[in-house]
C-alpha cells in the first residue's frame, strides 16, 4: 500500500451485509469508525487492511497498555487505532467496489474462496 509513510486504511463502499464497520472521512482522514450507521456525510466500509507508521503504532500500543491497566481487556485493535487517529492522522484510501472478505475463522476461508469463484465466473461472461 503506497501511502508515503503515512498511516492509512483501505475502505470501500458499504455492501450492507449487516456486519459492517463504518468509516467516515474528513479531508481524507478517518473521523468516525464504528458499528452504528453515521448520520453525516458519505460512509465507507472498513476493510481492516491498514498500514501504520512507526509513530502511530507506538502511540497505539501505549493506548492499549493504558487500557489494559484500566481493566479494559476486550478492546479491538480498531478501537485503539481510531483513538490514536485523533492524535496522529489515519488516512482513508477509498477503492470503490473492492472485492474483499473478512476472515476470522476457518469456515470464512471457504466462504471467501466461493465468493472469489463467483467473481471470476462473472468476469468470464
Amino acid at each position: 500500500m503506497k501511502a508515503n509513510g503515512r498511516s492509512s486504511v483501505i475502505l470501500t463502499n458499504c455492501c450492507e451485509s449487516g456486519d459492517e464497520v463504518y468509516v467516515t472521512l474528513n479531508n481524507g482522514r478517518v473521523d468516525y469508525l464504528g458499528k452504528s450507521v453515521p448520520d453525516k456525510k458519505e460512509r465507507f466500509e472498513f476493510t481492516g487492511i491498514s498500514r501504520f507508521s512507526a509513530n502511530f503504532v507506538s502511540q497505539m500500543f501505549a493506548l492499549h497498555e493504558k487500557n489494559l491497566s484500566n481493566g479494559k481487556h476486550g478492546e479491538y485493535y480498531e478501537d485503539c487505532a481510531y483513538e490514536t487517529s485523533k492524535i496522529i492522522p489515519w488516512n482513508g484510501i477509498v477503492i470503490p467496489n473492492l472485492a474483499w472478505s473478512e476472515i476470522d475463522k476457518e469456515d470464512d476461508v471457504q466462504r471467501a474462496l466461493n465468493a472469489l469463484k463467483d467473481i471470476r465466473r462473472h468476469q468470464k461472461v
